[in-house]
Order: C-alpha cells, then sequence, then structure tokens
C-alpha cells in the first residue's frame, strides 16, 4: 500500500503555486471575474483597446511572455551572442 503523504505534499505545493500565479496576475492588473458567458472564472486584462478573457494557464503564459518581452527591450545586452 502506498502513502498518502507524499501526495498531499505535491497536491498542496500545487496549490501554493496557484495562488502565487494568481496574486502575479493580479499585480500585472489582471482581474478575475465571473462576469463571462456562462458566468466561468477567468482572467481577464485590456491590450491595445481590447478585452481579452483567459483560463489561469493562458493568462500567466501570456503575461511571462510580456514580462520576457519587455525585460528585453530594457536589457538587449543580455541577449548578445
Amino acid at each position: 500500500m502506498t502513502s498518502i503523504g507524499p501526495l498531499h505534499q505535491i497536491e498542496g505545493l500545487r496549490e501554493s503555486l496557484r495562488w502565487r500565479e494568481e496574486a502575479y496576475l493580479h499585480a500585472k492588473g489582471w482581474k478575475h471575474t465571473s462576469n463571462t458567458i456562462c458566468c466561468y472564472w477567468l482572467w481577464e486584462r485590456e491590450f491595445d483597446g481590447r478585452v481579452y478573457l483567459l483560463g489561469h494557464d493562458h493568462a500567466v503564459m501570456i503575461q511571462k511572455h510580456l514580462d520576457a518581452e519587455k525585460h528585453f527591450e530594457l536589457h538587449p545586452e543580455e541577449y548578445k551572442d
């Protein structure tokens, strides 16, 4: 019989990561809302006059990309060969 302890630890770490990602999205201007079609909880943010509604994982992925792009613009010397 396997121990359930490590499984609970993994779930706890996943939950902790999700809370940190939610704080990250809030800090970057995303709004968590259920004011959507079928009342799904989605992340909302405006870009260039358009409002986007995304699920958690996609919002995190887009925000990480935006942050990396901005870092590249501010520090191009770090990306020279």
